[in-house]
Formats: structure tokens, sequence, C-alpha cells
């Protein structure tokens, strides 16, 4: 049975394929397989790919780029449906030949296999069951299809007859983790070789233009005789439908978020994002074999904290950044991370020790629930005083690409955060200005990075004006005079907060040193 005959027949008579809206999707499949197309076909076909030679056999890879609510993953399912009972792969007795449904954690990847499970009811098909759990379905014909994380270490070594990539835009990529979308794939594909007619099929609505999906689709989209078929429609070309709640929806969703609407439902790559930092500004300042720098006597010390509660599901972790101006040089000495769970008033001990460590008596933090860390600073670290910075993690980014231009700055060689700081993306609001923070996946974080930054601009504040290397016992008397001069032209005024300085250019500003 040829493929469209099971979307013409089973698929559609159970009711899965019934409505007309399919008719897209029965062309993809048809091409897939490599079957003729008639001419009203191929100019869907060539419309959606770029190409304008169908595939006369069966492709080995799809990557089906397509807007939310258009139909992938009860596509794909039909097609892993297809491969496990109706053209199952003739392997050797005993191999259990596989179906994997990847994605960024199980949950994702289970919705494709709930459409699975409904298939095979709906079909009829529950007597070539044999096994049946949460997180897998063995049939009768020796294919087990089962869902998996997306972890180069844990697809090796099977046979695989069927891949599901889902939504692989949002998979990490090779500048944020050690294991990247493009590892995943490389694990993969050997595990297909053996298998005669196994199919990897990558979907997904489109993101940024860098990473792998951007990547395959800029190499294969329109190129004729290439084993990678790259399909890219919009939710409404997919499946194009006149419902009125459809639309309805469509039109609010549009409303709501114009640029997010044009990539999750227009299937374009949002011009709007760009990567903030590149490999070589941050190789440029990284001091390779450098985990940490203790304490430099004579040597003013900051701190910079981007505090967590520590609860919640996929809840942030809390970060502190320690460093110091050296030799003309900002230079970051510790890094410290609260990973979830934690208890905020431990995490604030271990703050306390830390800075004492570094002879730090003030630490500045984000805005994060300023009030209370306030308090449980002021209970439970006595003597060190928590300051909240004045400028946004945005403005801190923003900051921070002169000082890393100029490669004034010593980065400790610290994995996690090089992920962080080269996975932040800039993003351009529909009312003007930007923002810049890591991308939109639950599994993204930036709160070294977000510490780090907070960091080099608190130390850039104190060497514009400071000279670093004076005591602290002279830099506390040298308060009491106004007018004294700090070493680099700043006169200290005092002010009704007893911290202000004028500087050569007469700007105002409150000592960042917190002495």
């Amino acid at each position: 049975m040829t493929f469209t005959e099971f979307f013409d027949g089973p698929l559609t008579k159970c009711g899965w394929f019934a409505e007309d809206t399919w008719s897209v999707w029965r062309v993809t499949g048809k091409a897939i397989f490599g079957e003729k197309l008639n001419k009203a076909e191929r100019e869907i076909f060539t419309r959606f790919t770029g190409r304008t030679m169908p595939p006369t056999s069966q492709v080995k890879e799809l990557w089906a780029i397509v807007g939310r609510r258009g139909g992938k993953g009860s596509f794909v399912a039909s097609i892993c449906i297809y491969l496990s009972l109706i053209r199952p792969p003739v392997l050797k007795r005993g191999v259990l030949a596989r179906v994997l449904v990847l994605a960024v954690d199980k949950d994702q990847a289970g919705e494709v296999f709930s459409y699975v499970e409904s298939l095979v009811e709906m079909l009829g098909y529950e007597d070539k069951v044999i096994g049946h759990t949460k997180e897998s379905i063995e049939f009768s014909t020796g294919v087990e299809v089962l869902i998996k994380p997306a972890d180069k270490r844990r697809v090796r070594g099977r046979s695989l007859v069927t891949v599901v990539a889902d939504e692989v835009a949002s998979w990490w990529d090779d500048t944020s983790s050690s294991n990247p979308a493009r590892e995943v794939f490389r694990a993969l594909r050997p595990s297909m070789l053996g298998v005669k007619g196994a199919l990897l099929m990558a979907i997904s609505s489109p993101y940024s233009r860098s990473g792998l999906l951007y990547e395959t689709c800029q190499a294969a989209w329109g190129k004729d005789g290439d084993r990678r078929l790259v399909w890219r429609a919009a939710t409404w070309e997919q499946r194009p439908s006149d419902d009125p709640d459809f639309l309805q929806f469509l039109a609010e969703e549009e409303a709501d978020d114009p640029l997010s609407y044009r990539s999750e439902y227009g299937a374009q790559w949002r011009s709007d994002l760009e990567s903030f930092l590149t490999v070589e500004a941050i190789d440029a300042v990284t001091i390779t074999g450098r985990n940490m720098l203790g304490y430099l006597p004579g040597v003013k010390h900051y701190a910079f904290g981007d505090f967590a509660g520590g609860v919640g599901t996929n809840a942030d972790s809390a970060t502190l950044a320690i460093g110091r101006v050296e030799n003309g040089k900002l230079v970051r000495a510790r890094m410290e991370e609260w990973k979830p769970p934690f208890d905020a008033i431990a995490m604030v001990k271990d703050v306390h020790s830390i800075c004492q460590e570094y002879h730090i008596r003030e630490v500045v933090a984000d805005h994060f629930s300023a009030g209370t860390f306030d308090a449980i600073f002021k209970e439970h670290a006595k003597g060190l005083k928590y300051t909240v910075h004045e400028s946004t993690t945005t403005k801190n980014y923003v900051g921070l690409i002169p000082l890393l231009s100029s490669r004034v700055v010593e980065l400790l060689d610290h994995a996690k955060l090089r992920g962080q700081l080269l996975s932040l993306e800039r993003r351009t609001k529909d009312a003007g200005g930007e923002t810049i923070s890591h991308p939109k996946n639950p599994q993204a974080h930036d709160d070294l990075a977000t510490a780090c930054a907070g960091l080099f601009v608190l130390l850039n504040e104190a060497n514009k004006h400071f000279d670093p290397i004076v005591s602290h016992y002279t830099r506390t008397t040298a308060r009491q005079i106004s007018g004294t001069d700090t070493g680099k032209g700043a006169e200290f005024i005092g002010g009704t907060t007893g911290d202000v300085f004028r500087a050569p250019s007469g700007e105002l500003f409150r000592d960042p040193r917190g002495l």
C-alpha cells in the first residue's frame, strides 16, 4: 500500500484526514515517498519547496518548516503509523526497529506520541499492540515507537526506521550547550543507515536566522535532488481553512504580536533577532585555565548578584559575580551559582560569607524581589549592604559591548557562562527600542550572564573616576574632607546621601564602590 492509498483510505475513512484542509499535506506525503505528482500537485510542490523536479523515490529527510496549528504533529504521526504497521522494515530476526520521537524534553515529544496513540485507536489497530507504556508502544511488526529528550548520548546504538525531531528550532545550538542540535543529528544518522526506507522528519516553526534549522533551509531549499526535502509554508497555506473561529484566532495572534506572528504562523525567519555577541569577542577576553582568583590585598573588590527565590518549575538560578579593577583591566575573580531548588536564606548567608572573603561590604543586584531580598540581607547578612542597581539588564548588556570590543575585561574560563553569553539575542520591539535576553526557550537562562554584565558595568563605573589600588582605610578617611581628589580628577562633594562626587566634566555621580 502506498502512502497516498493509506492517506485516502484508512486515514481519511477513520476521520484523521477527513477535512479538505489536509490536501496540501497529501501532496507533501506524495513528495516524501517519491510518488508521481499531477500538474496541480507539482505547482504546490514547487511553491513550498522551491524545487522544479519532484523526487522519484523516497527522500532521506524531511524538514517541514510550517507555522503553528498547521498540522505538523498529526501528519508525522500518520507517517509513524505507516512505517511501523503498513510498511515496516525488514530486519534480522530479533532486532527491534524503533520510531524515535525527540524534542527538547519528554513533555514536548509527548504531543506527537499522543497523536500516535490516538491514531492507533481510530484505525482499530489495538490488536497489533503488544506492549504499551506512557513513553512507548511496541507493535507486533517488530517496531517500537518511543519518546526521548534530544540528547546525543541517548540516541546511539539503535536501529531507527523513523525519527521525528519536534520543534527543532528550539533545540540547543552550538554556542549555548554541550548537547547542540547538530550533534544530536550526527548521532542519529548512523543508526538509520542499515534500515531500508528509514526517514528523518524535522518539524518546526522557524525562529532566528541562525542554528541548524535555518542553515539546513539555506542549504537545501530549492535544491533538486538533495536528500533533504525542505518544505516551508505558513499555517494558512499548509492547512487552508475558512473556519471563522480559526481565522479570528489568527487575527488576534497577529494583533497581539505581529513580529512573533510572522514567525510562528507565517513561517518567516525573525528579522528582529540577531546574535548579541560573537564567539571571537568572548574568546578574546577569556583567560584559558583561570577558574577563580582570590582576594588581592589593597584592591577594592565588587559584587553583583542576580538573585532568585530558588523554587518553581524550571526556576532561575541565583548567581554572584565578584571582580576588581587590576592593571587597567576589569577582572572577574569569581562566579558562583545556586541551582534550584535552594533555600533563599541559606543562599544569602553563602553570599555574605563569600563577600567577607573579598572584604566586600556591599552587594549590588538587579530589581528582582528587591524588597524581599533587602529584608533577608538585613537579617541574615549583617554588615553587608544590599543595593539595587539603577540600570536594567538590557542596558547592562549594551554596556558590555564596548568593554568586550576594547578588550578591557578579563573573563574566567567558565563554559556555562560562555554559552549563556553567546546565546543572548537582541530583539527589536514593535514600538521601538530593543530587549536583550536569552532565547524564548523553556530551558534557556541567562542568570550567569546577567551577573557578569552587571559586574563589568559596575567595575567600569568605578574605574572611570577612582584609582583602584588604594587601601580601604585611606579611601574612607579621604571621604571625610569635601573636595578631596579621588585620583582621577573627581572631587568628593558629599551631598545629602554622603556619597556624591563631581567628575571633571561637571557630572555628579554617586560612589559606586559602596564605601
